[in-house]
């Protein structure tokens, strides 16, 4: 995000793996891409998973960079990065809703997710315009957001979780069965968020990576993609922008 003289990132996983090998990004970044995150001033962390906190993109990007990131009440989340890192990071440790004055008229915050995971979302006011992206949390600040944004991001794809897909006690085809119909509720539950929020744009996130390991397992694990999102919402006015073939929008 990048707004006068300000860069921020937020949850660099940008290439290799995650997960101890389970899962890889579905494209690396170019080195031209590349290079304009590791020009950028913040980098913002949600939570400590591999596929938001990845300490072997970080180790290349943040030093001397100021890296923000939520106060868990029962987790210390400063000491995981610190000992995830081989040099003396600059830890900015804030409250979460509290709002992080970036520049006079750019705020930061993060939001709870909305269960007992240490989870958390964030809102970007910039100027007269806002951009929440709720991660990979659930019911995102206990359903309590701007009535209306410019941009919204959310997760979309399922698929991430073990269950079904190692609970060996349920047969094969039970199991794809429950992955698809876990992949229709991540878009009814999408559907919700939307009607509550009322966006102007709508980009799918934290969804394109791919599960590594045998194919026997994999095949029985459902996503949905963009552009089942794009159909689920055919007949609504939202503005759905695929990431993977836009690389840059203005405001």
């Amino acid at each position: 995000i990048e707004y006068k003289n300000i860069k921020v990132a937020i949850d660099p996983w940008v290439k290799g793996t995650c997960f101890l090998g389970g899962w890889e990004s579905i494209k690396d970044l170019t080195n031209d891409e590349f290079n304009l995150l590791n020009s950028c001033d913040y980098f913002f962390i949600s939570h400590s998973h591999s596929d938001h906190c990845n300490f072997e993109n970080l180790k290349t990007l943040v030093k001397d960079k100021k890296i923000i990131i939520p106060h868990f009440l029962d987790f210390n989340f400063s000491n995981y990065i610190k000992t995830g890192l081989d040099y003396d990071a600059d830890i900015h440790e804030i409250e979460i809703g509290k709002r992080l004055s970036i520049l006079p008229d750019m705020f930061f915050s993060f939001l709870k997710s909305g269960d007992f995971r240490n989870d958390t979302g964030f809102l970007i006011e910039i100027n007269s315009k806002n951009i929440l992206s709720a991660v990979d949390s659930n019911n995102l600040n206990s359903g309590v957001t701007p009535e209306k944004v410019d941009i919204y991001l959310s997760k979309f794809a399922s698929g991430a979780s073990g269950f079904p897909i190692s609970f060996i006690d349920y047969d094969r085809e039970t199991r794809k069965k429950m992955s698809k119909a876990k992949a229709n509720v991540q878009k009814s539950l999408l559907k919700k968020d939307i009607s509550r929020i009322k966006p102007n744009y709508f980009i799918p996130y934290a969804g394109f990576f791919y599960p590594v390991g045998e194919k026997s397992i994999t095949d029985l694990i459902s996503f949905n993609t963009v552009n089942d999102i794009k159909l689920a919402f055919k007949e609504t006015k939202l503005k759905i922008i695929d990431p993977s073939l836009t690389s840059k929008i203005e405001i």
